[in-house]
């Protein structure tokens, strides 16, 4: 063949090769970018750009772009490489090979093909025969059969890695394995031959072949059979990367096979278990292991002591069987539950102490006397049980004017700088602090104050970590808010303020129902003054207007002699109508049992109304008296009864009050010189009667009533001194 011919054909070749490189790296390049998200479309996308570096700096030389021979070496040289190296990704990400793409293997990935291109860059100028060693130093010719040997290592792990795919895929998935194989045959012997040409140019153009080959399979795939739609993914991969424990026992019990889940809590390398009898390595379980029915399949689940840490685990033990049904060992898949279970645990022990908090904010509610009493009892169990160093509570104050901004005072605080109960002792719900609480009706935690443009300077100055606010709400109302504080991490989390929100439900509950019992004992006491002025005030204003009527008839008329019975008539009734009066008044002011004691209560009462009254009133009481609470709370309420009788009906002139005590009892009398009633059959007292009976049978007491027409009346009530009570009244405020 003659040479002009030859060079021809060699020129068709070339150009063949340069357009089916362009268009196949163009398919490439759109198809991964449409489907980038797919596993190796990134890998895929790199290698149709370099293909179409390659091709474009192939066709530069033949166009007369360079004379340089080793030009196109240069190219083909490190393009190659390039191209091996991103195929291998790819072949790795449609293996499901991902894990392997560290950042170490990535940066030896990239030494060699760079050190390639450094020193042929160096060393073709000086020595334009690349094969021919340099005269001193490193050779050109070495490192580039160092390349070839990396170039075909790289090839060689590809195809080894898709092999894997191709044999263990699922059968569907087996022809996408076997077009990517495909694809990469024609690198290898592209490889080989390229080595044995003793023409550059022409090595070079056999790789660039045979990637474009390579590129035109991969584009087949892409179009034909969506190489990218369905990655396989390969069952070994599956077993070698799954959470669960998978160990593989021969019939003698001994282990031939686990995957890293199983090594991970054993502790201990696949080299240094294979051959061990499982018992010896789970030790705690041995009798399952051990059970001489090994076809039976079990299911176990407990804890077993690994590594000095107990761990908790789902075990499931199943017989290996052959396609005849024999059966050549077990499969032990456990699945390691430790960590749910602790966290189980810890929300069990958070429940816990949350029905404690709960127990206790309602044990405080049925001891405390008001609302300030049980938020200061109740906030200490708050911080203990929230590890917090600082809470603080405070309530809306209840306002007529609705258009007016509600104010927020300081209820209870622990833990708080004197600067700043003073700062927070009265807020508006404009302020920042409270604002978005109050507003949205729901929690605002603050994860850091310090940085934080809603809090205030002094919060800041006390070094809080953290904070969270926590609405206290009934019906869409707000009552108040909740504060916790920490000085120390960690800040607060979801759980917590969720679990605060619930203990500030309680508190709301107590508040609601506290002002709604305080309106109804309002509104009753009210009712019943109202009644009591009608029935007994009203009723003598209205006699002493009748009399003095009559009197001035009487003088109108010119009859002195009648007028004298008239008026001492509306003398004793307005002695009666002032009695009434100074009762209404004293009734009407708050008793403190718990703080003053029955004996000071009882001498205050009869200074106040029967000192004033006309009526002589003694107190003769022992030194000291000792009664529990509840029991001077019911005495002091049948003497004030009794007291309220000798004053509305008795007509006394005189009463005393004694109180005595034994051994084991409290005797308490009270005796009058008034009328007097026949007991039994007079309807005398009437519900004044009934409740000092009721009062004393609550506390396990006893009453007795006598009395004489004319001659007085006498009540004794006897209580124990140590006798427990039918109904505890601890802190009542009367």
């Amino acid at each position: 063949m003659e040479v002009g011919e030859r060079i021809r054909m060699n020129l068709a070749f070339y150009w063949i090769i340069f357009i089916l490189a362009s268009v196949t790296s163009t398919i490439i390049t759109s198809t991964a970018v449409k489907r980038r998200t797919a596993p190796g479309a990134k890998s895929l996308i790199l290698y149709g750009i370099t293909l179409a570096v390659w091709a474009i700096g192939t066709a530069f030389f033949y166009l007369g772009f360079s004379r340089n021979a080793d030009d196109v070496l240069v190219l083909s040289n490190f393009l190659s490489t390039l191209a091996a190296t991103l195929f291998l990704c790819f072949a790795l990400d449609f293996s499901s090979r991902s894990a392997w793409f560290t950042k170490q293997n990535l940066s030896m990935l990239a030494i060699e093909p760079f050190i390639t291109l450094l020193i042929v860059l160096i060393n073709f100028k000086t020595y334009p025969n690349l094969f021919d060693p340099a005269p001193s130093g490193l050779a050109s010719a070495s490192w580039l059969w160092i390349n070839l040997l990396y170039f075909n290592a790289l090839v060689v792990t590809a195809i080894y890695v898709i092999v894997k795919t191709f044999m263990h895929g699922p059968l569907p998935h087996r022809l996408q394995s076997g077009i990517v194989l495909a694809g990469a045959v024609f690198i290898l012997p592209a490889s080989l031959v390229s080595s044995s040409i003793a023409a550059p140019q022409t090595a070079a153009y056999v790789l660039l072949a045979a990637f474009t080959l390579t590129g035109v399979t991969v584009s087949f795939g892409l179009f034909s059979y969506g190489l990218l739609d369905i990655v396989p993914i390969p069952r070994d991969v599956v077993i070698e990367r799954m959470g669960d424990g998978w160990m593989m026992l021969d019939m003698q019990n001994r282990i031939v096979d686990l995957n890293p889940a199983a090594e991970a809590v054993i502790g201990l390398p696949r080299q240094k278990i294979y051959g061990l009898p499982a018992e010896n390595v789970l030790t705690d379980w041995s009798s399952i292991i051990q059970n001489n029915d090994k076809s039976k399949e079990m299911d176990v689940r407990g804890r077993i002591n690994l590594q000095n840490m107990w761990r908790y685990l789902n075990l499931r033990v199943s017989p290996l069987l052959d396609s005849h049904g024999h059966q050549f060992g077990r499969l032990i898949l456990w699945k390691d539950i430790t960590e749910s279970k602790r966290v189980e645990e810890a929300r069990q022990l958070a429940r816990d102490e949350m029905f404690m908090l709960l127990h206790s904010i309602s044990n405080a509610a049925s001891r405390a006397a008001n609302i300030d009493e049980f938020l200061e009892d109740t906030i200490y169990q708050i911080v203990f049980s929230f590890k917090s160093q600082a809470s603080v509570v405070l309530l809306v104050e209840e306002s007529v004017n609705s258009s007016e901004p509600k104010r927020l005072t300081l209820a209870a605080q622990h833990g708080l700088p004197p600067k700043l109960v003073q700062d927070l002792s009265m807020l508006s719900e404009r302020d920042s602090l409270v604002n978005s609480t109050i507003r949205n009706i729901r929690p605002s935690l603050i994860p850091d104050p310090l940085i934080s443009s809603e809090v205030q300077d002094s919060i800041k100055e006390a070094g809080f970590k953290s904070m969270v606010l926590v609405p206290i709400f009934v019906q869409h109302q707000v009552l108040g808010i909740i504060g916790l504080a920490r000085t120390e991490s960690p800040a607060f989390d979801n759980d917590e303020v969720a679990r605060l929100d619930v203990v500030a439900d309680e508190i709301a509950t107590f508040i609601h129902s506290d002002r709604q019992r305080q309106l109804s004992i309002a509104l009753a006491e009210r009712q019943r003054l109202v009644r009591d002025l009608h029935d007994s005030t009203t009723q003598k204003l209205y006699g002493l207007l009748t009399l003095t009527e009559a009197a001035q008839a009487g003088i109108e008329m010119g009859s002195p002699d009648k007028l004298v019975p008239i008026l001492s008539r509306i003398g004793e009734t307005a002695r009666q109508a002032l009695k009434d009066m100074r009762l209404f008044l004293y009734e009407l002011q708050p008793v403190d049992l718990e703080r003053d004691g029955l004996v000071s209560i009882l001498n205050q009462r009869l200074t106040a109304v029967e000192g004033r009254a006309d009526v002589k009133a003694r107190l003769l009481s022992d030194e000291t008296i000792s009664l529990p609470l509840d029991k001077e709370v019911a005495l002091y309420y049948i003497a004030q009864e009794a007291l309220n009788n000798v004053l509305k009906h008795a007509k006394a002139k005189s009463v005393t009050v004694r109180l005595k005590q034994t051994k084991s009892n409290v005797k308490l009398e009270v005796e009058d010189d008034g009328n007097g009633f026949t007991p039994g059959k007079d309807n005398c007292g009437g519900m004044g009667m009934r409740n000092m009976k009721e009062r004393a049978s609550q506390v396990g007491g006893k009453i007795s009533i006598s009395s004489i027409p004319g001659k007085g009346t006498k009540i004794c009530a006897t209580v124990s001194k140590d006798r427990q009570s039918r109904i505890h009244l601890s802190g009542v405020q009367i």
